[in-house]
């Protein structure tokens, strides 16, 4: 029992989520100002500034359940002078080029119903400025995805430093959003929408030990998944409603070995 509490704890701390491709997102404008509502930290994405075309990457989950999409920053003058830290991550490519930043303090809850998958295929009704920004943003979700099981992970980290120990991370607070308050205006905001769907029972999920190769099958399968290594062996953590999924997968890996 001891050793199952343990394992959950360490998916909780440091929770590295297997996650499907990211993509880059409009979220609806009046969801986004009931949020600021409740929280005026949050960015705006106010037509009236020009800013309803404002694109976050997500969808991340993060602290096992919850759905965020973070705002991503074109290059500026300003960002050249920042560092990387736990609210804040520069998108570099590999030839040093700058491309932007993802602000993980401005992160925002979100529900599917709410946000907007953004068209950035090439189409020869695009102006060129229209053309150089799709081709920008096509870079930079590029990299994101190349690295998106880090930026799952940061997301998770500033999300529990901030939410569960404010008073030892006062600065970082500062510079967040209140995630609480703003999932709470999440809810209502579906109800006021009636959106809301009847809140269902604890999700149970199923702690179990895979060999490496068992991991990267998972891995391909594109399933969402916590895993874990604990004294050398591989622990993944899904919900019990995928055990026949991840049971067919892992038999399908033993078939193909036995007709190796």
């Amino acid at each position: 029992m001891q050793r199952a509490v343990f394992i959950t704890a360490l998916f909780i701390i440091y929770e590295v989520i297997v996650m499907k491709r990211l993509g880059l997102y409009t979220l609806d404008v009046n969801y986004v100002a009931a949020l600021a509502k409740a929280d005026n930290k949050v960015m705006s994405v106010s037509p009236q500034q020009n800013k309803a075309n404002r694109p976050f990457v997500g969808v991340v989950i993060v602290c096992q359940d919850k759905k965020y999409c973070i705002p991503l920053t074109s290059p500026k003058p300003k960002h050249q002078k920042m560092n990387n830290q736990r609210d804040f991550l520069k998108i570099i490519d590999k030839k040093g080029k700058f491309l932007g930043a993802l602000n993980f303090n401005d992160m925002i809850p979100v529900d599917d119903r709410l946000i907007k998958m953004v068209n950035i295929n090439p189409s020869t009704s695009d102006s060129k400025e229209e053309s150089a920004y799709k081709s920008l943003m096509r870079t930079q979700l590029y990299w994101c995805n190349s690295n998106r099981e880090s930026i799952a992970k940061q997301a998770s980290v500033l999300y529990h430093l901030v939410t569960n120990y404010p008073d030892d991370n006062s600065k970082l607070v500062s510079r967040c959003c209140d995630f609480k308050k703003l999932e709470a205006a999440l809810e209502q905001y579906l109800i006021d929408q009636g959106l809301e769907q009847p809140k269902q029972q604890q999700q149970e999920y199923i702690i179990k030990k895979v060999s490496e190769d068992e991991f990267n099958a998972l891995k391909s399968s594109g399933m969402n998944f916590q895993t874990a290594v604990k004294d050398n062996q591989r622990v993944v953590r899904f919900k019990a409603e995928y055990k026949e999924k991840v049971n067919n997968i892992l038999q399908g890996l033993k078939n193909k070995n036995v007709l190796l």
